[in-house]
């Protein structure tokens, strides 16, 4: 692990100089006899008095990058701050007003990448365990913002291996590595995440119902029924947790049972489209359309902004015959959704043999419900 994080340390700011070479900044004037300078004082770092001579290359450093932000020469600064941040990993002290400069000049460049290079480095060379943990956790997350699940998990598994965190905080740290691995896809890591989760917190219902909605991703639906049926016993008013046994309901074939769960979800809290969504799928495999016309048009009414509820009532529309009103809303299907492909293939078939002026349509949708 310990390697893994070195060699994430070693490509952060790499990568930003490789980016960013100098021979791409060349158009600009820069000031020349201080970066002539720099560049003899790189090429005479003696075995002896090494410390000092990389503090001094590094202070030539924020003096050419502060003189090419007054120059408005931003992107030049850039390189010479990651020439600078780079350094910064092998001196063994650093002064810490040279610190607390380069840090100023990298905020008045606004660099995600520059500034997690400095978080690095202080992760790197803190002697304090519980600093180092605040580094690791704060670039961890900063990762995640980012979508860079890989990186962050390594990060996060990093700071638990410093031992500091409380027994609150390192569950904490493992649900965001759960979230990392099920954002990533790898929903089997997560679910071995929440499984350590749940060593730590056995009566917390939330651990069960997510266990049980992730082992439901991936058809393990005996298990995805037992946690969820822990939850239940933990919180047995959750219509989360009775909305997700229905699915699993529906999945076995058990629609009986899944109904009057979904039933009691829409009357326990009727505000959330997707019990009503799942209901209305229900009713319309039993052929009970005008339930199932009931429960989707309402569902719609909920949330406007969901294309699977416009399609569950334009396929109901199908269903039962009823093609000028299935025409019209995949029309309204495709004005919303243009990037939907499958609602433009429904209307190009359903109305393939005739002609239809959609601008003359009378269909008209449920009204929004706030």
């Amino acid at each position: 692990m310990a390697q893994r994080l070195d060699t994430l340390v070693k490509m952060e700011v790499e990568a930003e100089v490789a980016m960013l070479s100098p021979s791409s900044c060349d158009t600009r004037q820069s000031p020349s006899s201080l970066d002539e300078e720099m560049s003899q004082e790189s090429t005479k770092i003696p075995g002896k008095d090494l410390q000092n001579e990389v503090e001094l290359l590094i202070s030539k450093r924020a003096e050419l990058a502060c003189q090419y932000l007054e120059n408005h020469q931003p992107d030049e600064a850039k390189v010479i701050l990651a020439e600078a941040i780079s350094l910064m990993k092998t001196a063994q002290e650093i002064n810490p007003n040279l610190c607390t400069a380069i840090e100023v000049l990298v905020r008045k460049i606004g660099d995600i990448g520059l500034a997690e290079g400095l978080v690095l480095v202080a992760a790197l060379r803190a002697n304090d365990p519980n600093k180092k943990c605040a580094c690791l956790l704060q670039l961890a997350k900063n990762k995640m913002e980012r979508k860079q699940y890989v990186d962050a998990v390594v990060l996060f598994r990093e700071a638990l291996t410093l031992g500091v965190l409380n027994s609150d905080a390192v569950s904490q740290v493992l649900l965001e590595i759960a979230k990392c691995q099920e954002n990533d896809g790898k929903v089997m890591e997560s679910v071995t995440t929440f499984l350590q989760l749940l060593k730590l917190e056995p009566k917390n219902y939330k651990t069960h119902l997510k266990l049980g909605i992730l082992l439901l991703k991936v058809n393990v639906r005996d298990r995805a029924l037992f946690f969820l049926n822990e939850a239940l016993r933990l919180n047995p008013n959750d219509t989360q947790i009775l909305y997700h046994i229905a699915k699993t309901l529906i999945a076995d074939d058990n629609t009986s049972h899944a109904k009057e769960l979904l039933q009691k979800c829409c009357r326990d809290d009727p505000k959330r489209d997707e019990y009503w969504a799942l209901l209305g799928t229900v009713f319309a495999g039993e052929k009970k359309i005008p339930e199932a016309f009931e429960c989707f048009r309402r569902a719609i009414a909920l949330n406007y902004n969901s294309l699977s509820n416009y399609t569950n009532l334009a396929g109901l529309y199908e269903l039962n015959g009823q093609v000028d009103d299935a025409v019209n809303l995949y029309t309204e299907i495709v004005r919303r959704f243009p990037g939907d492909k499958t609602a433009a293939q429904k209307l190009k078939k359903l109305t393939s043999n005739r002609e239809k002026d959609s601008s003359n349509s009378k269909f008209t949708l449920p009204e929004q419900t706030m």
